[in-house]
């Protein structure tokens, strides 16, 4: 998207019932980090730096900074920070998971 114009404010007084929609909100529940990698690398041509092995403050921001360029430039109005972008910091939740094959373009084998 050459302008993105997100509007973080607006979408949050939409979601407190603040305002009504002026627009329809772009955002993202989930997005696999696999596909932010491929896009950060191949399409906005910046230095993906994994999100699991970013350890020092350089690192963790470079994670961040990928992450809030690729939600930007896509026209999201939000950020949303899945567990990938943690850093260890201590919060861990109890969850089940079901493993199976991966569909998608860009796989990594299992979900």
């Amino acid at each position: 998207m050459p302008e993105p114009k997100p509007d973080a404010e607006h979408f949050k007084k939409v979601i407190m019932r603040e305002e009504l929609p002026r627009r329809v909100h772009f955002i993202e529940l989930h997005i696999d980090t696999e596909i932010v990698r491929f896009v950060t690398k191949n399409v906005l041509n910046g230095k993906w730096v994994e999100p699991s092995s970013a350890g020092g403050r350089e690192e963790k921001e470079g994670c961040l900074r990928n992450y809030i360029e690729f939600c930007y430039r896509l026209g999201y109005d939000t950020v949303r920070l899945s567990s990938d972008f943690r850093f260890s910091t201590g919060l861990f939740f109890d969850s089940s998971q079901r493993i199976t094959g991966d569909t998608a373009a860009v796989s990594e084998n299992t979900r």
